[in-house]
C-alpha cells in the first residue's frame, strides 16, 4: 500500500527541483563560447596601390551580441592602432594606406564586455611613383612668325593620375584649353615682337605641371616683304610710260624728283622682259598716249612682290615680277579706261580692275593664267574708281560715284570662272558731304583699326571696314561760291604710310602733294603724274 507524501516532503521536493533548474540555467549561460570575427576582404597577401581604396569588411555570426567592431592595422615595426571603431551594422571600414606592408585585423566588444579578435591579415601597398609631363614639342624655341601667320602649338602630356586638361598661356595670360588628346593650339593673334608661351597640366586630382617655357619671335609682314628700298613712293609716269620709285623724304632735296640720285628704281613698260616676241608688238600698243599709265599697286603673288598696272592709252592691264622685272601677265581691257587695281589671292590670282568708263562703268576681274583675253568677269559699278582686296574679310571694296558709291563684294571661282557676289552698299552718312564722282583710295591701318580713306567731291573720307562707319578726314576748301576746289576736290590717287602716317594725293600734275600741310609738294619736270603709292607692303591687302 503506497503512502501519501506529507506536506513537508512536498515542499523540500520542490525546491531541490528549482535549485536543479536554476544550477542549469547557470551552466548554460557560462557555457556559451562567442565566435571569433573573420575578416573576408582583404585577403591574406593582397597587393594595393597608394591612393587606393581598400575596403575592410567582416564575417559576424553574433551581430545581436556585440556592441562595437574595431578595426585595427599594425604597420611592421610599429605597434598596433587602431582605424576606427564601428558602433552599428554593417561592420564595414574603408581606408587608404600609405606603401608599405601592413598587418590588419578586428576586434569585437560583445555585450558582455568579452573581446574576440580576427586572425591578422597581412597586405602590402605598393608605392605609385607619379608619372608627369608636359613639354611643348612645336613650334622650336626661338622659332620666328609672321604676323597674322597660324602657329601650333603641339604639346606631349603624361600623368600617371590621368590628365584633367591643359592650358596654354602666353606671357603669362591665359589662351586657350585643350582636354582631348592629341594636345593642339592654334594662336594667330600674336602682336609683332617677342612672347613667351608654356602649358600647363591640371590633373584628375587637381595638382598643376607647367611645360618649360619657349620663346617666339612675330615678325612684321613687312620684314618678310622688305625691299631696301622701303619708304619710297612708286610713280607710274604717264608721258615716258615708265614706273619710277623715288626716295619718299620730306626734305627739299628727296622731294625734287629731277635729281637722279633719288631715283631708286624704274621700269620702262614698253618692250618688258617676258613678253613674247610675235606679242611683243600688241602689248607694246597697249602703252601709248600721253595718259597710258593710270596707276600702279605692290602686290604679293605666290609669296614674291609683284606690281599690277593699268593705263588707259590702250586700255591696258599687266602685272610685273619686282626682283627681275619680269611682265607675267598683260591684256587689253574689254571697258575703256581702266584707273585703279588690286589683286586678289583667289584660287590662281586674280586681278580686279576699276573701269569708269563713261560709256559703262564696271569693276572687272581679270584672270592671270592666260594673256590678252580680256575680262573673266565684269559687275556694272557706277563711276567706280578704286578698288581694294581685304585680306582678313576676303572682301572686295570698290567706290564708285553718288552717296551710295562704296560697295563689297564676295569673288567667288564657280566652274572654274570667277564671279562677283553678295553686293553689299555703304551710304555716306557724313552731314552735307556730296560724293559727287568718286576718285583715289587707299587702305589705312590706324589705331587698330582697318579704314579706307576715299576721296570725292568734297574732301576725304574715312571709312571703317569692319564697324562701317564714315567720318571726314579732310574738307575740301570752298570758293567764293561755296564750291569745292583745291587739292582735296576729287583727288586722283591717295596713298597713306603705314610708318609715317602721311597721305600723299596724286592730281594727274607734275607733282605730288602731301596731306601734311607742312610738307611741301614732290615734283618731277615734264611729267604727269595721275596717282602715286607709297612702296610700302599693303598689310590690309596681303597678309600673307
Amino acid at each position: 500500500m503506497k503512502s501519501t507524501l506529507s506536506a513537508r516532503s512536498a515542499s523540500i521536493l520542490v525546491l531541490v527541483v528549482s535549485l536543479v533548474f536554476l544550477s542549469c540555467k547557470k551552466n548554460t549561460e557560462e557555457a556559451y563560447i562567442f565566435s571569433s570575427p573573420i575578416l573576408n576582404s582583404p585577403l591574406e597577401g593582397d597587393v594595393f596601390k597608394e591612393n587606393d581604396t581598400i575596403s575592410i569588411s567582416v564575417d559576424l555570426i553574433d551581430v545581436e551580441r556585440i556592441n562595437t567592431v574595431s578595426f585595427w592595422i599594425i604597420n611592421i615595426g610599429n605597434s598596433d592602432s587602431v582605424l576606427f571603431t564601428d558602433t552599428e551594422t554593417p561592420f564595414e571600414y574603408a581606408v587608404k594606406l600609405p606603401a608599405g606592408n601592413h598587418k590588419l585585423w578586428v576586434e569585437s566588444i560583445f555585450n558582455t564586455g568579452e573581446k574576440l579578435g580576427s586572425k591578422k591579415v597581412n597586405i602590402s601597398v605598393e608605392k605609385v611613383i607619379k608619372v608627369s609631363l608636359v613639354g611643348i614639342t612645336a613650334p622650336d624655341n626661338g622659332g620666328v612668325f609672321l604676323e597674322s601667320e597660324e602657329i601650333q602649338v603641339s604639346v606631349d602630356a603624361k600623368d600617371s593620375d590621368g590628365i584633367e586638361a591643359l592650358s596654354l598661356w602666353i606671357d603669362n595670360t591665359y589662351h586657350s584649353a585643350d582636354s582631348t588628346a592629341p594636345y593642339t593650339f592654334s594662336v594667330n593673334d600674336l602682336a609683332v615682337g617677342s612672347h613667351i608661351i608654356k602649358v600647363s597640366l591640371q590633373d584628375s586630382l587637381g595638382n598643376n605641371i607647367d611645360s618649360e617655357p619657349i620663346n617666339i619671335t612675330i615678325e612684321s609682314l613687312a620684314v618678310k616683304y622688305f625691299t631696301p628700298i622701303d619708304k619710297g613712293i612708286i610713280v607710274p609716269e604717264r608721258r615716258s610710260i615708265t614706273l619710277y620709285i623715288f626716295k619718299g623724304g620730306t626734305s627739299s632735296t628727296e622731294r625734287d624728283w629731277n635729281n637722279p640720285d633719288n631715283i631708286l628704281w624704274k621700269l620702262p613698260l614698253k618692250n618688258a622682259n617676258g613678253v613674247a616676241a610675235g606679242d611683243m608688238y600688241t602689248y607694246n600698243n597697249l602703252w601709248q598716249g600721253g595718259t597710258s599709265i593710270n596707276d600702279v599697286k605692290r602686290v604679293i603673288h605666290n609669296g614674291t612682290i609683284h606690281l599690277v598696272v593699268t593705263g588707259n592709252g590702250g586700255d591696258a592691264v599687266a602685272m610685273y615680277e619686282y626682283a627681275t622685272k619680269k611682265c607675267i601677265f598683260w591684256s587689253g581691257t574689254t571697258a575703256t579706261g581702266p584707273h585703279d587695281a588690286d589683286y586678289a589671292p583667289v584660287g590662281n590670282g586674280y586681278i580686279l580692275v576699276a573701269n569708269p568708263a563713261s560709256s559703262g562703268a564696271v569693276l572687272e576681274v581679270y584672270d592671270i593664267s592666260s594673256n590678252n583675253k580680256g575680262s573673266a568677269f565684269s559687275v556694272a559699278h557706277k563711276g567706280v574708281h578704286s578698288v581694294h582686296w581685304d585680306a582678313m574679310q576676303k572682301l572686295i571694296w570698290a567706290w564708285g560715284s553718288g552717296q551710295s558709291g562704296l560697295k563689297s563684294y564676295k569673288l567667288v571661282v564657280q566652274d572654274g570662272k570667277p564671279v562677283l557676289t553678295d553686293k553689299i552698299e555703304y551710304e555716306v552718312t557724313v552731314a552735307n558731304y556730296e560724293v559727287g564722282m568718286a576718285h583715289g583710295g587707299s587702305p589705312m591701318l590706324k589705331d587698330s583699326r582697318r579704314y579706307l580713306i576715299l576721296a570725292g567731291k568734297d574732301g576725304l573720307l574715312r571709312f571703317d571696314t569692319e564697324s562701317h562707319g564714315w567720318s571726314i578726314l579732310r574738307w575740301a576748301e570752298k570758293d567764293k561760291n561755296g564750291e569745292a576746289t583745291g587739292v582735296f576736290r576729287g583727288s586722283k590717287g591717295l596713298s597713306y604710310s603705314d610708318i609715317t602716317g602721311e597721305i600723299i594725293i596724286g592730281k594727274s600734275k607734275d607733282r605730288i602733294y602731301s596731306e601734311d600741310d607742312n610738307i611741301g609738294v614732290r615734283q618731277l619736270d615734264n611729267s604727269e603724274i595721275y596717282k602715286a603709292r607709297w612702296w610700302l607692303h599693303n598689310s590690309f591687302s596681303h597678309e600673307e
